[in-house]
């Protein structure tokens, strides 16, 4: 389990943005001694829905 500011240091984001992600129930987290931890596997689907493919042109 990571906490907000180990995933903050992981995504190269601020930690806000994690407390906001979370807020907005788009990372699960779950609350310890009002501390939130995030799973590995809660953090991997993350970055899954916001992984968007590439798409490669090629020439006509």
């Amino acid at each position: 389990m990571k906490t907000i500011k180990e995933v903050a240091e992981f995504l190269r984001v601020s930690r806000q943005t994690v407390q906001s992600e979370i807020k907005r129930g788009a990372l699960q987290a779950i609350c310890i001694r009002s501390v939130f931890r995030i799973s590995e596997k809660q953090l991997n689907e993350y970055i899954e829905r916001q992984t968007t493919p590439l798409k490669v042109s090629r020439p006509n």
